[in-house]
């Protein structure tokens, strides 16, 4: 779908650098979103500057319009199955197509095709009592998409590409970063020079047949009382059945049957993260940081071992502060390594944040 998009833009890659001189120009994010039933829709959405269009469209191309296009299937106009949008944020145009699929193989086939993939898949595996929705795919880097690997130009200087996906159920394993507001929401952020695994394991309660086993059942205990009936008056006349009952059976009465407890589930997953992080408070830190420094404008993503805070400045630019447990003892912030201490990590912390907003 978007195959003849991203080759327009990797044509002009090396010029746009080369003349415009900035970072970030260029800016892109596919997103997955899947329904417990397995249909869903998916999202590209793609924003330029004025700046970069300009320089496009001087070359007699118009790459956002690629998007419309490319979806109308040869028809020359845009389906009525595709929702697009267009706004303005800042100095970028962005270009918005939207599809719904009525299952996982439609998804699929619109994925594999795109150029930004190695390989995707996206499967469901049925069990008895729950469902798992299994991601496994590959995100190439952006310089494949680049004419030439010579020309020393590190693409995510002027590209920020993403690809996210909202699985439905209970996150079990992912090695993304999951939405803190959002914990259905995972996101993985395309790298210049390498390829990007894509993993992620979501659970789903199969209350169909769970409905269907305790109907059944109750069916087949309700059948068996009805039989057992039966057997036992062709066994005995009806003169000795009108036999008053011992005492003590008549005092027999039917239990009540209690109602089974709801199983309770958690708000949002509960993510592993390892000692040194959670010892220093570096979340409340993160917290604080985002409320006091960044007036709330950050969000806060973490899995086992690493915790992030992501913003963007005024600039439209990502800004972030990525903290990794190293284990010995040892963190790193930003890539800096230090001593797991609540001093150094203030001090880290604060220069991070500076650096960021240099």
């Amino acid at each position: 779908m978007i195959k003849r998009f991203l080759k327009t833009i990797s044509l002009f890659l090396v010029l746009i650098a080369i003349a415009l001189s900035l970072s970030g120009c260029f800016k892109g994010n596919i997103t997955v979103d899947v329904k417990p039933n397995g249909s869903g829709v998916v999202s590209m959405a793609f924003g330029m500057t004025q700046q970069a269009k300009a320089l496009v469209l001087s070359q007699g191309t118009n790459p956002l319009q690629d998007i419309e296009q490319s979806m109308s299937d040869g028809s020359g106009s845009t389906p009525t199955n595709v929702k697009v949008t267009k706004w303005m944020e800042g100095d970028y145009e962005w270009t918005k197509a939207e599809k719904e699929f009525k299952n996982l193989d439609e998804i699929n086939k619109i994925i594999v095709n795109c150029s930004l993939f190695n390989n995707f898949s996206l499967t469901r595996k049925r069990g008895i009592f729950q469902d798992k929705f299994i991601l496994d795919a590959k995100l190439d880097s952006l310089n494949s998409d680049i004419p030439s690997d010579d020309s020393g130009i590190d693409p995510s200087a002027f590209i920020e590409m993403s690809f996210s996906a909202r699985l439905p159920g209970k996150i079990t394993e992912t090695n993304g970063f999951i939405d803190a507001s959002d914990p259905n929401l995972i996101k993985w952020n395309v790298e210049g020079y390498q390829t990007i695994s894509v993993k992620a394991i979501s659970v789903t309660w199969n209350w169909f047949n769970i409905f269907g086993i305790l109907v059944g059942g109750f069916l087949f205990i309700l059948f068996g009382i009805y039989a057992l009936g039966g057997f036992y008056s062709i066994l005995y006349p009806k003169s000795q059945t009108k036999k008053p009952l011992p005492q003590r059976q008549q005092s027999l009465q039917p239990q009540k049957e209690e109602p089974l407890p709801q199983h309770q589930y958690p708000l949002q997953p509960q993510n592993e993260i390892t000692s040194y992080i959670v010892c220093l408070n570096i979340e409340d830190l993160l917290l604080q940081i985002n409320t006091h420094a960044l007036n709330s404008a950050g969000q806060l993503y973490k899995k086992s071992g690493e915790i992030a805070l992501v913003w963007k400045d005024n600039n439209g630019k990502q800004r972030f502060i990525d903290v990794k447990d190293l284990g010995n003892n040892q963190i790193s912030i930003n890539g800096r390594v230090c001593s797991a201490t609540k001093e150094n990590v203030k001090t880290e912390l604060i220069n991070a944040l500076k650096r960021q907003k240099a």
